[in-house]
């Protein structure tokens, strides 16, 4: 698929029809559009999207209400009632081999306080002669589902929650069902426990009243775990703005502070320096005290039990020399006397090497399997020595980054006022954001509770449909649903395993090329069951969230759609706002080099100039296509577009 062009009339700082051309040119496949924050760089991407899917844009559960009011806030506000709002949007698209060229054109006005819509598809220049006009949102969702153009489309500022969050889980979970085509193997499971309902209710009242208590008891579940989810995304959403607006704010006081603004720089560089070595400690002590640590408890028990495993080791070379001995008397002709002696030597032995009424519990245990159990004794003393030392090492960094925190909150003089003023807000923005983190972080507790809860009224339901196949009455076709349903649950487990394990090995492989640090993940893993996702470093420790810079975990949440866009085997242009705003120098050229002009056939970046600087765009030049540059006029209060970019 292949974007053509977009027009925009009227639709946010968008005034005047504005027409953007965006398909690559000789094999040049960037498309590099330039802007200000404001100028309305972040407007396109919300425009393709509204052109495309319109109500299902604003989310799967948005009500035709929410709608219609969003799509009354976002006409150009100069413009007066009756204009005329309007995005078409161009693509070409190949179905099984054959070249499609699609126009879409959704539009809107408001006559007398009503809003009045229109959408219409052109295919190779003809309307849709086949399909009502009523089914063509569900031709186009058919055609690019929503879910798989998320991974090509988005502001990689808000990205991150991918890798973090349950909300990111969620996406990743329905992508992969989606590419393997599980939804309608779930969606037959579903039916498959409506039947079992149905014969439920037929043979027994009161567990169809249960059916329906648990149901309902589960609806309430999801919606409220879709609140929660809607609430952290606009939490999120807050975040990113102040997030924003912090990175002006230092660029601010850098321009004004002086040395006050270099000692804050360093005391910042020498506190994210000592964050990462800290996340690196936190993560190996996690790894030990995920394993035997818990064991230590009882470590005046375990060093019994080694004393036990010395003196069961030695009891039983003692038992195989008896059995030998034994043996030895029985094959060889011995007269009585020496029989007797040989007897009495080996009551002896048997006597010296007796265990008490509480001893020689562990008898049942080979001399290797004892070998085993003394090697994990022996480690466990090894950890604890290890994470005493990782303890004490991590106190002393935390004690460093409390006395930068403390340097960083001392304010400048009185004297200078406006380097004050800045340090204030700076300063203010710092808890406005640390305020929402909290927030966001006691949603997600309250999330992941509910999940808890929803997976336990889910188990009374399985509980209650297998009470209801166990029954006589309809058997025949009790037991041809209960071998359907077993047989599809496990396809869909064969199927999401192998789709997973090729998907965490193209994750590794797209970190390592866009991230430095991606270099030193020796593997990646995604539970099952939540689709959390787990790198593991060299020496096979778990990574703590906390080990990686917003940047780096900006790059991770990349890698993943990135990967998930190849397993999906779809190419799809790329279209990326403010890209590179998180990043570093190091990690923004292996970004250009390894993803911008290779990851598709089609790749349309919004960039501000302090991310694609004179340096990055002398790299990307050979690549681009297309290049504009969008400002804002602040008289006409609109957006224009002119040619060229900030340095060509």
């Amino acid at each position: 698929m292949i974007f053509n062009w977009i027009e925009i009339t009227n639709f946010g700082s968008y005034r005047s029809t504005t027409r953007i051309d965006l398909k690559p040119e000789d094999g040049k496949i960037v498309t590099l559009i330039g802007g200000r924050n404001g100028a309305g760089k972040s407007t396109l991407l919300e425009a393709i999207k509204c052109c495309l899917y319109g109500k299902r844009s604003r989310g799967l559960r948005s009500r035709d209400k929410d709608y219609e009011k969003y799509l009354m806030k976002r006409k150009n506000y100069m413009e007066e009632e009756g204009d005329l709002t309007k995005i078409e949007l161009s693509f070409t698209f190949y179905n099984k081999g054959e070249m499609e060229e699609y126009t879409i054109s959704r539009s809107w006005f408001i006559k007398m306080g009503k809003l009045e819509k229109s959408f219409n598809i052109l295919k190779n220049g003809f309307r849709l002669s086949l399909i009502k006009k009523e089914e063509y949102q569900d031709f186009l969702i058919n055609l690019i589902p929503p879910h798989v153009l998320d991974l090509y489309l988005f502001d990689a500022e808000d990205i991150e929650s991918i890798t973090i969050e349950e909300s990111g889980s969620k996406l990743i979970k329905d992508t992969v069902k989606m590419i393997l085509g599980l939804n309608f193997a779930d969606q037959l499971l579903t039916d498959l426990d409506e039947q079992i309902k149905r014969i439920g209710k037929e043979e027994n009242k009161d567990e169809n009243d249960e059916f329906k208590s648990i149901e309902e008891a589960l609806k309430k579940k999801e919606e409220e775990k879709e609140k929660c989810y809607e609430k952290i995304g606009k939490v999120n959403q807050k975040i990113a703005i102040l997030q924003k607006k912090q990175r002006s704010n230092e660029e601010a006081f850098n321009a004004v502070g002086g040395k006050f603004a270099v000692d804050r720089e360093k005391n910042l560089n020498e506190k994210n320096e000592l964050s990462e070595s800290l996340g690196s400690i936190e993560g190996q002590f996690f790894q030990i005290a995920s394993a035997n640590l818990p064991f230590a408890i009882g470590k005046s028990r375990l060093e019994k039990l080694l004393i036990t495993l010395d003196g069961e080791r030695e009891k039983q070379g003692v038992s195989e020399f008896q059995k030998i001995l034994e043996k030895k008397i029985k094959e060889k002709k011995i007269d009585s006397v020496k029989k007797k002696k040989l007897k009495s030597l080996l009551e002896d032995i048997e006597n010296e090497f007796s265990y008490g009424e509480n001893e020689g519990l562990l008898s049942y245990l080979s001399v290797k399997e004892i070998g085993v159990i003394e090697d994990l004794v022996n480690k466990l003393n090894y950890d604890m020595i290890e994470s005493a030392k990782l303890y004490k090492e991590g106190v002393g960094i935390k004690e460093q980054i409390a006395v930068i925190d403390r340097r960083l909150d001392l304010s400048p003089d009185d004297e200078n006022v406006d380097l004050k003023n800045v340090f204030d807000e700076l300063q203010n923005n710092i808890i406005q954001i640390k305020t929402l983190e909290d927030e966001v972080k006691g949603l997600h507790d309250k999330f992941a509770k509910l999940q808890y809860e929803e997976d336990e009224l889910e188990r009374e339901l399985q509980k209650l449909r297998i009470s209801i196949l166990g029954s006589d009455k309809n058997k025949v076709v009790k037991m041809r649903i209960l071998k359907t349903k077993t047989i599809l649950e496990k396809f869909i487990e064969k199927q999401t395993s192998m789709k997973i394990k090729e998907l965490t090995r193209m994750i590794k492989i797209n970190y390592a090329k866009i991230c430095e640090k991606g270099k030193a993940v020796s593997k990646v893993e995604m539970d099952m069951e939540s689709y959390q996702i787990q790198l593991f470093g060299l020496n096979n420790e778990i990574w703590r969230k906390d080990f990686l810079s917003v940047g780096e975990r900006q790059l991770l949440a990349l890698s993943v759609l990135w990967s998930l866009a190849m397993v999906s085997k779809k190419d799809l242009p790329f279209v990326i706002d403010t890209p590179l705003g998180k990043i570093d120098k190091e990690n923004r050229d292996a970004l250009v080099d390894n993803f911008f002009t290779s990851a598709s056939s089609q790749m349309v970046i919004l960039s501000t100039n302090s991310e694609i600087d004179e340096y990055l765009y002398e790299k990307i030049s050979p690549h681009v296509s297309n290049k504009y540059l969008i400002s804002f006029d602040n008289e006409q209060q609109s957006t224009y577009l002119e040619e060229g970019y900030f340095f060509a």
